[in-house]
């Protein structure tokens, strides 16, 4: 499973400005073995920070 911000072309785009004909070479071989999949919609991770962070006090609270 392979996870990025990037589309495929972005990060072939990224990695050949690295070293030339290498991105399109990984690409080729992700894109080869995987099934793309795009996901959208809201991130989720600082709201789920918040409100474990919330939990986590209260239970804190509990002891005292």
């Amino acid at each position: 499973m392979y996870g990025s911000n990037f589309t495929v072309k972005e990060l072939e785009a990224r990695f050949n400005e690295r070293q030339k004909g290498w991105g399109t070479r990984l690409m080729e071989r992700i894109i080869e073995s995987s099934v793309l999949e795009e996901l959208t919609g809201d991130s989720r991770r600082f709201d789920l920070h918040i409100e474990n962070t919330e939990q986590l006090n209260r239970r804190l609270m509990k002891h005292d």
